[in-house]
């Protein structure tokens, strides 16, 4: 889909790339950016980058994604990606939904419900621009937490939030948690795939072969993720597959 829409706005003359983004999600808007509460630092590089007098290749960070994934510099992913970086600050609001240890939604700087702030919401998009109320309606999430946490708090949040599902006696039911490094965006490094699985279910006294374990594809993000398992009396079980950040994972995408 996306290689489409690149290649459905690449025409002469080629339009901005924020009215690509506007065309994606209407949520992206250049209205939206202009009235974001941004610092100082972020309003100008947020209206260079939305008007394109800022290249995205003129972000060291761009640079350095570009170098480590191959991407190009100057087409709708890193504009998005640039934004991220630029919008994105030390103090981090993560939502949860209730029950959940994985974040829904981060917020680099959470204002208030009805003001109109970034959300990176990695489950559906990369990059919104709504109030909380507009998320939470559009996410149909009723009931939540806000949380400011570091990387390494939401490290052991995740973590131990898995392992305490885990040991829940659930009806049966298998969860098992297995950790990852990852980048910025929850890519990991290292993709799960079924040995990796099979390792763990094994640790929590689960005898399965490679064939029983159903993975239609490796694993690449980070979050929960759901693997139907067959077990020795050809039963079928969903497995709860939590692939959590490691502590050494890298922290230094930013400058």
């Amino acid at each position: 889909m996306l290689n489409w829409l690149k290649q459905r706005f690449a025409s002469t003359p080629k339009e901005p790339l924020w009215e690509v983004m506007e065309k994606m999600d209407p949520l992206l808007s250049y209205d939206r950016f202009q009235s974001l509460d941004l610092s100082a630092r972020q309003r100008p590089l947020v209206k260079g980058l939305v008007e394109g007098t800022i290249k995205p290749a003129e972000i060291d960070a761009v640079r350095r994604w570009k170098d480590r994934h191959g991407e190009e510099d100057d087409g709708i992913d890193a504009l998005v990606f640039a934004l991220q970086h630029v919008l994105d600050g030390n103090k981090v609001t993560y939502l949860f939904e209730d029950g959940e240890c994985v974040p829904a939604a981060r917020f680099p700087r959470y204002i208030d419900r009805s003001s109109l702030t970034v959300i990176f919401n990695d489950r559906k998009c990369h990059l919104q621009i709504a109030s909380l109320d507009e998320f939470l309606s559009s996410n149909g999430i009723e009931a939540f937490s806000l949380e400011s946490l570091s990387l390494r708090q939401l490290q052991d949040r995740i973590t131990d939030g898995a392992y305490s599902r885990r040991s829940k006696p659930e009806g049966g039911r298998i969860s098992i948690t297995i950790e990852r490094s990852s980048d910025a965006e929850d890519q990991v490094h290292e993709p799960v795939g079924t040995t990796d699985i099979v390792l763990a279910l094994a640790e929590e006294g689960y005898e399965v072969d490679h064939q029983s374990v159903q993975l239609e594809s490796d694993i690449l993000t980070l979050g929960l993720h759901k693997v139907p398992i067959r077990l020795g009396d050809d039963t079928v079980k969903e497995c709860s597959v939590w692939v959590v950040p490691s502590i050494d994972s890298d922290e230094d995408d930013s400058d």
